[in-house]
């Protein structure tokens, strides 16, 4: 997981401000990485494994099946 979240892999950018990642909007990676990469995320709680990755709220919002709001883009 960690190498995923590398930004020099560069599906995700990471913001040193606050310490969070991001979807990397200019990358050339197919949409299927990023959904095998919510798989994985999806899955982890189920099968009681700890992820250590630091995303923004709205990404857990949207796993956990809840609305996101404009507030949860502030922290980017």
């Amino acid at each position: 997981m960690k190498e995923l979240f590398n930004p020099d892999y560069g599906m995700f950018v990471y913001n040193p401000d606050n310490r969070l990642y991001w979807f990397n909007g200019q990358t050339y990676e197919s949409n299927m990485n990023f959904e095998l990469i919510g798989l994985i995320l999806a899955l982890a709680p189920n099968n009681q494994v700890i992820l250590n990755i630091p995303i923004l709220s709205v990404c857990y919002k949207h796993l956990l099946g809840e609305k996101p709001s404009i507030d949860d883009l502030e922290m980017w």
